[in-house]
């Protein structure tokens, strides 16, 4: 259980496979974790490396201090830190948001961008959804289960809730998860959601960019991933199918694929 002093925190990561470096960015209330069911695909052909943001798995202390410019200095720290000097990146919702902005701030760090359920910015959907649900953990602080069964209809399709087992056997796993957010540090991500209102500027990216839109995604629908991105070079979109927010939990064979279809064309294999 890798850990790197950086900026204040102890920023814990994760570190599996060999190829070029690949720094996969967890999105809101999620750490690393959260790339479990990708994890053995990408690290047959990269050197994945995978950090808990700020506020979130097993960086500490917890909570502490967050904000858009906090957290992109920690992840040219980590490169730093591990001496890489340029990356692929990968950032589902609000570290597809980070990854945008990385990509346009310091594009000589950044080889190519894989955004994921993302245009960027944080909407006014996304913000006024986490803010209730913000409200609701600190009034029901002692009824995670609540939080939970309100947060899964943002985050999967229509064929998750097929299954009301399956669905209370995911409210299980959440509630068990060691590692669990408190209700303090989501908050703080919260708050912070106010700094993604605007994108990055896309015309400042130079690196490629693919953009995974889900079809049943609710807060990243594909006519605004397509809208964001229409028109720039070097983006891409592609939308997935029988998935809702958290797509590469529900078709991670199909987002796989997607990855390392981009990743053979830039290579030109």
């Amino acid at each position: 259980m890798p850990r790197i002093a950086l900026n204040g925190i102890e920023l814990h990561f994760e570190r599996q496979g060999d190829g070029p470096p690949l720094l996969a960015l967890a999105g809101m209330a999620s750490d690393s974790a959260s790339w479990q069911p990708l994890v053995a695909g990408l690290a047959a052909g990269f050197d994945l490396i995978r950090p808990d943001n700020r506020c979130t798995g097993q960086t500490r202390p917890i909570p502490c201090p967050t904000g858009r410019e906090a957290m992109l200095a920690d992840c040219l720290a980590l490169m730093d830190a591990l001496r890489i000097g340029r990356a692929h990146l990968v950032g589902h919702s609000m570290g597809g948001m980070l990854a945008l902005h990385l990509a346009a701030r310091h594009p000589d760090r950044v080889a190519s961008v894989v955004v994921m359920a993302s245009t960027g910015q944080a909407g006014p959907l996304a913000r006024a959804v986490f803010a209730a649900l913000a409200a609701l953990r600190s009034r029901e602080a002692d009824r995670p289960e609540l939080f939970f069964r309100l947060l899964f209809p943002w985050l999967f399709g229509a064929g998750f809730f097929a299954d009301p087992a399956a669905v209370d056997e995911a409210v299980a796993a959440a509630l068990a998860y060691p590692h669990r957010q408190p209700p303090a540090a989501f908050l703080r991500q919260v708050a912070m959601l106010e700094e993604f209102a605007a994108p990055p500027d896309p015309g400042a990216i130079r690196a490629p960019v693919l953009a995974l839109a889900a079809r049943e995604d609710p807060l990243a629908p594909p006519r605004t991933v397509r809208a964001a991105f229409a028109g720039r070079p070097g983006f891409a979109v592609s939308v997935i199918p029988g998935a809702g927010h958290a797509l590469h939990w529900e078709q991670p064979d199909a987002v796989l694929a997607a990855i390392r279809g981009f990743h053979a064309r830039l290579s030109g294999k």
